[in-house]
């Protein structure tokens, strides 16, 4: 009897043995300390998993970042709208502007564009009381109108000389397309926008206003941000990046650029998707097949965000925007000291995306020259007259940072309907996982992206931990 029982328990123990891959104090490492990266790590530590959080700059929150000695307020050099009021970032500054630290206000201010007929800027007002009343109505009633759209795939040029060719606002269209996705009218095709739109759908929720978009006229969003990670902030090694994920056995060694080597049961990867689609981290064994085929498939949209500083400004003090409609290269400006943030410095944003953007991103000189005369033209006056008043110039080039490789993810022409983002999302062998907003359905190209896919990975190794420890 004794024999029988002692034999059912070393049977016992040693299926417990054979199928438990992680210890009883699992460790997760997380690479990246971007919004994603930080957020999964406040997740891990509120459940009480060890983690480890590697940045491979010297820089934490990734793409959000501030300049601070350009003007009397703090410019954004990464996301400076908040898209959405019914998700984690939205509730997260409106948590901290109750605290008094930020401001966040709608985005309702006035549109100037440039009218081709008349060649001058005219307010969205203004042509609402114009003959021009049904071209614009047109135009703000695309976006209404893509989700009826049945139609095969095209580009976002080829859709605008198809359904548009008379109408003189057509080049206007790609602030709702290819602009708003930070790329290019030929890189970007009408089924991915569309399908980007109706992932976005949800996004208004019941707030106080009916407004989807917010921008901070006190504070930057770094500030909030800062503060709500405070209490991980010390765990991230800044300053080292990781070039190697060896996942053959059941226990992850991840290696530094330095040859230092970590251990852990699981992965969660946070890094720009430009990072990954330049091989700048080894998995061994590869990738599977789907999850390299997203990652090469999902555009990563090359962006330089420029910021002009002027003595005087050329625009209505009530305008947040400012769209070119086939004036130049550049399609969408806007007043970055809008909204009360500066009644001194006078700074516009000229937000440049798409291939085009590749070659100039080495050429300061040709960049500002290619967006004076733009304005200039725009504004009817002459090269040195808007260069005589222009007091600052900055380029943020987030095509040229290292560890980021490009601004932010968009479905490419002919790729609508494939799963990649989810494909690009999905656990491989339940011990790498993948977040960003690049592996976000619902909110791609934003902070929240990240942040809600950072839950997620936490929420799936939870429920990892809890069978690997049962069985």
């Amino acid at each position: 009897m004794i024999k029988s029982i002692f034999v059912l328990f070393f049977l016992v123990s040693s299926l417990f043995s054979a199928t438990t891959n992680i210890s009883k104090n699992p460790k997760v490492l997380i690479i990246g300390a971007g919004p994603s990266g930080l957020t999964a790590a406040m997740e891990l530590n509120s459940n009480g998993i060890d983690f480890e959080i590697f940045e491979a700059t010297n820089h934490t929150l990734g793409r959000i970042k501030a300049m601070r000695d350009f003007a009397d307020f703090p410019i954004e050099l990464g996301q400076e709208f908040i898209h959405g009021n019914d998700h984690i970032f939205y509730r997260l500054a409106r948590q901290y502007e109750k605290q008094g630290l930020i401001k966040m206000v709608p985005d309702n201010l006035e549109t100037i564009i440039w009218v081709p007929s008349l060649k001058k800027m005219m307010t969205f007002t203004e042509l609402r009381n114009s003959e021009f009343k049904s071209d614009l109505d047109y135009l703000t009633q695309f976006e209404d109108s893509l989700w009826d759209y049945d139609g095969p795939e095209m580009s976002i040029r080829e859709y605008k000389e198809l359904y548009f060719k008379d109408n003189q606002f057509k080049e206007a269209l790609s602030i709702f397309t290819s602009t708003e996705k930070a790329a290019s009218d030929d890189e970007i095709g009408i089924l991915g926008v569309q399908e980007d739109e109706e992932s976005w759908g949800h996004t208004v929720g019941t707030d106080d206003d009916e407004y989807s978009d917010y921008f901070l006229t006190k504070g930057a969003m770094e500030d909030f941000l800062k503060i709500h990670f405070e209490p991980i902030l010390s765990k991230v090694r800044k300053n080292t990046p990781i070039v190697a994920v060896d996942y053959t056995n059941s226990t992850i060694i991840i290696e530094t650029l330095n040859g230092d080597k970590f251990e852990g049961d699981y992965v969660i990867i946070t890094v720009p998707l430009g990072v990954l689609k330049n091989k700048m981290i080894f998995f061994n064994p590869p990738l599977p097949q789907k999850k390299l085929d997203a990652i090469e498939q999902i555009g990563f949209s090359g962006t330089l965000k420029i910021n002009i500083k002027f003595k005087k400004p050329l625009w209505p003090l009530n305008v947040s925007s400012i769209v070119s409609n086939g004036v130049g290269k550049i399609v969408l400006f806007w007043l970055t000291n809008a909204g009360g943030k500066s009644q001194n410095d006078h700074v516009l944003t000229a937000f440049f995306a798409g291939e085009e953007t590749y070659a100039y991103e080495n050429d300061y000189d040709a960049t500002k020259k290619l967006v004076l005369e733009q304005l200039a033209k725009m504004f009817n006056i002459s090269f040195d007259e808007i260069n005589e008043i222009v007091i600052g110039f900055f380029i943020q080039n987030w095509n040229k940072e290292n560890y980021t490789r490009g601004a932010y993810s968009f479905i490419r022409k002919g790729y609508a309907y494939k799963n990649l983002r989810r494909n690009f999302a999905k656990n491989v062998e339940k011990k790498l996982f993948f977040a960003g907003e690049a592996a976000s359905d619902y909110y791609s190209s934003c902070v929240q992206g990240g942040m809600e896919t950072a839950t997620e990975a936490v929420n799936l190794i939870i429920k990892q931990i809890q069978q690997d420890n049962i069985y």
